[in-house]
């Protein structure tokens, strides 16, 4: 079909990005293995790509740069395009164009002068399916502040910048402490306060006096004429120390964030989006500055249609301090919270039914009670998933909690036959997988897609804005008013009316409720409709698709879902009719306690270790004398496994066992309670060497539990005891 996303993408160059030769500069498009794709050169300010506006949505990356010497061009690749001083463009496509109002001088010289190319990228870690992956995080929005020490104020007559005299004296006291308690260690060598550096200071959390240990081992030396100026008896010098030396000073302020807001200001100097590789790139004109930059940054990002921080640390000590102009900020997160990017659209008549939060495929859900492909420990694994990771990948994990389900449409949706989708549910057995007969429920609730957009301000500058997109719509059939739900467009501009609009493809098409529904294997339906609310069920086969599996590129990142699985499918006579799966539901979290240790001596008798001391006594010789020990580990549906371990002193582990929770009908009644487990392991291996001992037990029980995106650790349960153990005196 024909789509404007298909047009070749066109860079332009601002009349003020100080070009005045352009016959030896190009446009250079890479894929994410670093080989390059397409070399356009510029004309008359602008270069015409092959590339569509679908292929930069990717991975893809664009650089501009001159010609590499012909003695290299057999070796062309991303890095000798760096090592040449390459300039990364952020892809802030309008329509099918991008403007690049500044390059560097180190590309092409002469430049504007007085400008700073602050650059970076965000990236965030998260367990897809069990696997760690790092991933770009698009459309986040980069606060980019500027950082002022009022040390350097000290000598303005301006009262309200002048940092107050027990400031001063205190932080100089708390520093002769470390000093004198600890000499600190210089293990790379003094840092040079002259010239253009980068000083990234980490976030500090001081929650132990071990974390405040470490972090203080890390300090840098100080040069004795500093410690000297720290120690001296004038306030004067000492303040002079502080302006003068305050880069090597930052890290030991950061110790004690009371002072900070006497010390430092910061303003916002602007915004920066990144782009789909998590690019992000701001132009700061520097003429008016009074000294050099430093550059402190805090990352939002939208999160369920919210702009929502995800990396706010402590100012003063994650300033770059003296930021040498496009050296790169670079910033990983470990959030799950913040969802894939994905920006590339797929063509065709296509649903891909992606995941379960951001951590669960659809397609690593279990189909059927026994499949060899998805082992499990349970005999029938319908619904149950193994994106936690435990028992060895095996697939054990009910849901519970709250989760997303997203899906991604191809560009031939939405089309004038189906414009828009719904899900359905309805619970098929109960929490014993005893069948049950209820009817379907229909989604209902509001349902949004979030996007940003570019403009123009009154100075000419680009600054954005977010919005969202609402897909939810009342109609009635049969006289009854039911939700449905709009197929957005691949190219948001066509549903926002903003040129400039872009959103991620994928799309959250139902937020679930689990602790709302009952324990039990659910069904659940996707089905497209008309503008009316009418189930369309002739568009064809192979539309609904899952995960492939398979490495993308080369291979394509998606498969049709009945030739994986025909349970998949809904059919109608000979065509597909809808998506289905199955999802285990369970909100029971698991208990656990430990009971009284008892001595089983060689004449019988027994002997608790429940005593007004807490030793129980024993009868020597200790051969074949046995220690009854007892605890309970539940899940009602033995979704959740234990590790429990008996220590002897200092000596470490005597005694462990790790295991699966068992059925609530093998528990057994002893010491007046059920218990679970109870065993009995002689006494002498307890022992040892020893005659007498104290020994800890400890009990940990793991929840198989997740949400789609992270194993549910709220549904864990732990309990602590002791005993001990001397022969009869």
């Amino acid at each position: 079909m024909e789509n404007a996303n298909q047009n070749s993408v066109v860079i332009k160059l601002s009349k003020d990005a100080g070009i005045k030769k352009e016959e030896n500069l190009y446009v250079y498009v890479v894929d994410q293995s670093g080989k390059i794709l397409e070399k356009t050169p510029f004309k008359d300010l602008q270069a015409s790509l092959k590339s569509t506006k679908n292929d930069l949505m990717g991975q893809n990356k664009l650089y501009i740069a001159q010609a590499i010497p012909k003695q290299l061009s057999g070796k062309t690749n991303e890095r000798v395009l760096l090592q040449a001083g390459a300039y990364q463009v952020v892809k802030s496509l309008v329509g099918n164009s991008i403007t690049v109002n500044s390059i560097p001088g180190k590309v092409l010289k002469p430049w504007i002068p007085g400008n700073c190319l602050i650059t970076g990228n965000i990236s965030n870690t998260i367990t897809l399916d069990g696997n760690e992956v790092t991933v770009p995080v698009c459309n986040a929005r980069v606060h980019l502040m500027e950082v002022e020490t009022e040390f350097l104020f000290h000598k303005f007559p301006l009262i309200y910048r002048w940092i107050p005299d027990w400031v001063i004296v205190e932080i100089s006291k708390r520093i002769n402490e470390i000093l004198k308690d600890s000499p600190v260690p210089d293990p790379v060598g003094p840092i040079s306060v002259s010239g253009k550096i980068n000083i990234p200071l980490q976030s500090l959390n001081m929650k132990s006096s071990l974390q405040r240990t470490l972090k203080m081992r890390a300090l840098p030396q100080l040069p004795q004429d500093i410690i000297n100026g720290i120690k001296s008896s004038s306030l004067d010098t000492i303040r002079q120390t502080f302006a003068d030396n305050h880069l090597l000073l930052h890290p030991y302020i950061c110790l004690w964030p009371i002072f900070w807001p006497w010390l430092y200001e910061c303003d916002e100097d602007n915004i920066a989006y990144t782009d789909s590789n998590g690019h992000f790139e701001y132009w700061e004109n520097t003429t008016t500055e009074d000294g050099p930059l430093n550059i402190y940054t805090w990352v939002e990002v939208q999160i369920n249609g919210q702009w929502v921080t995800v990396y706010n640390p402590a100012i003063p000590c994650n300033t770059l301090w003296n930021y040498s102009c496009g050296s790169p900020i670079n910033i990983n997160l470990n959030d799950s919270r913040i969802p894939p990017c994905v920006s590339v659209p797929i063509q065709g008549d296509i649903v891909w039914v992606k995941r379960i939060g951001n951590g669960t495929s659809i397609r690593n859900l279990s189909m059927s009670p026994a499949d060899p492909s998805k082992p499990s420990l349970f005999a029938d694994a319908r619904g149950l998933t193994n994106s936690v990771g435990l028992e060895g990948g095996k697939y054990v994990s009910p849901f519970s909690g709250s989760f997303p389900l997203y899906i991604q449409f191809g560009d031939g949706f939405p089309s004038a036959a189906v414009s828009h989708f719904r899900w359905k549910y309805h619970r098929i057995t109960d929490a014993d997988l005893q069948d049950v007969n209820e009817p379907f429920i229909l989604q209902e609730g509001p349902l949004a897609k979030s996007y940003t957009y570019q403009v123009k301000d009154n100075q000419g500058n680009d600054v954005f804005f977010s919005g969202n997109f609402k897909l939810d719509e009342d109609v009635k059939v049969n006289d009854i008013t039911i939700k449905i739900y709009k197929i957005p467009h691949v190219d948001a501009s066509i549903d926002t009316g903003i040129a400039t609009a872009e959103w991620n493809q994928d799309t959250v098409s139902i937020n679930v409720d689990a602790l709302s529904l009952q324990n039990g294997l659910y069904e659940f339906v996707l089905e497209l409709c008309d503008s009316t609310g009418k189930v369309i069920n002739n568009f064809g086969n192979n539309v609904f698709q899952v995960d492939s599996f398979l490495p993308s590129p080369p291979n394509p990142a998606s498969v049709s879902a009945n030739n994986v699985d025909h349970n998949y499918v809904v059919w109608n006579g000979i065509q597909e009719a809808g998506f289905r799966f199955l999802i285990r539901i369970d909100n029971d979290p698991t208990t656990c306690s430990i009971y009284n240790a008892q001595i089983l001596n060689y004449d019988g008798t027994i002997v608790s270790s429940d005593t007004q001391c807490g030793f129980a006594q024993y009868k020597p010789p200790k051969t074949g004398d046995t220690v009854l020990l007892h605890f309970t580990a539940r899940q009602p549906h033995r979704f959740g496994m234990f590790s429990y371990y008996v220590n002897r002193g200092n000596s470490g582990n005597v005694y462990s066992n790790v295991s699966q929770v068992p059925e609530p009908i093998n528990f057994r009644y002893a010491q007046g309670i059920w218990i679970s487990y109870q065993y009995d392991p002689l006494l002498s291996d307890l022992l040892g060497g020893c005659d007498k001992a104290a020994f800890a037990e400890t009990l940990d029980v793991y929840a198989y539990h997740t949400d789609g995106t992270n194993r549910i650790g709220n549904y864990d349960s732990d309990a602590v005891a002791a005993f001990a153990v001397e022969p009869e005196s």
